[in-house]
């Protein structure tokens, strides 16, 4: 097994590996709408190969890739190199997941390739369990009794502490989301941007902090969505942003910030507060994580 720290895909070295690296690639450039046709010309393009070699890059038995070469494409689309790690699950036989795991008192996130239930392993061996929706990353001798520890391979630690809190930003103005996505990145956070509810409603239990839009759309509020967090993360922390809390709309807020118990700043938000908010909230959920 083999552990990666400050790093966030190893290359490959293996031409099975190989293999589902490219594959990796080629999802995410057809989740970009990029044709099979012009594949070839925009790996050039992003990372200054020749047409030629990002052929053979892109083949069954092309040479092998480099982490270098990963960044660029991901920084030609204006993605971090991480937004392919979750590609990974549907290009190989295993299941790559989002884990935590416990070093010198902090908790990390990481990403590791879960497999089957750990039978003949030894005590000392890394395995995961379910833990609040998320694989959480354990000697064998550590897993709650009664719980089932699955066999892990190719583990990623990612580096920052804060990286193990995964945010959720809604906002019908993309413009807006990605902003705030790109800012909340560049602090360390994990973030993920949504411009629609219903999206997000779909993946409620994968993130533990949620900043969301009073007004979404031309009428709708975010009462509906705020009470979905609420019931399946009750221990989230939910920000609300508006512009409209001195208007009609302030009873309406007050009345999600009695029930829901969450926090309300004003667009546009300041990142340095609503930093300071996770960060307050990372140092409550230190003590017990993945609440």
């Amino acid at each position: 097994m083999s552990v990666e720290v400050d790093a966030d895909i190893a290359p490959a070295h293996d031409s099975g590996t190989n293999r589902q690296v490219t594959e990796m690639v080629i999802t995410y450039l057809d989740a970009k709408g990029v044709a099979e046709r012009s594949r070839a010309t925009v790996v050039a393009k992003a990372t200054g190969l020749t047409v030629q070699h990002a052929r053979r890059r892109l083949g069954p038995d092309g040479p092998p890739w480099v982490v270098s070469e990963l960044g660029k494409i991901t920084q030609y689309f204006g993605d971090k190199l991480a937004s392919l790690l979750p590609l990974l699950s549907a290009c190989s036989d295993v299941d790559v997941e989002p884990c935590e795991i416990e070093l010198a008192g902090h908790w990390y996130g990481a990403m590791a390739e879960v497999g089957e239930i750990a039978r003949g392993c030894k005590a000392g061996e890394l395995v995961a369990f379910r833990h609040n929706h998320r694989w959480r990353l354990v000697p064998l001798e550590q897993v709650p009794s009664g719980v089932d520890g699955h066999k892990v391979t190719r583990i990623t630690v990612l580096p920052k502490p804060s990286q193990n809190i995964r945010v959720a930003i809604l906002d019908d103005d993309a413009s807006v989301a990605n902003s705030l996505r790109d800012a909340l990145s560049e602090g360390g956070l994990s973030a993920t941007a949504f411009g629609l509810e219903e999206r997000l409603a779909e993946r409620l239990m994968q993130f533990d902090v949620f900043v969301i839009d009073f007004i979404l759309g031309s009428s709708t509020t975010a009462s509906a969505i705020v009470e979905k967090v609420r019931s399946a993360k009750p221990s989230a922390l939910i920000v609300l942003l508006t512009g409209h809390a001195r208007e009609d709309a302030s009873s309406e807020i007050a009345n999600l910030v009695r029930a829901h118990a969450l926090h309300v700043l004003e667009k546009p938000a300041q990142i340095m507060i609503l930093e300071s908010l996770i960060d307050a909230h990372m140092q409550e959920r230190s003590v017990s994580p993945t609440q």
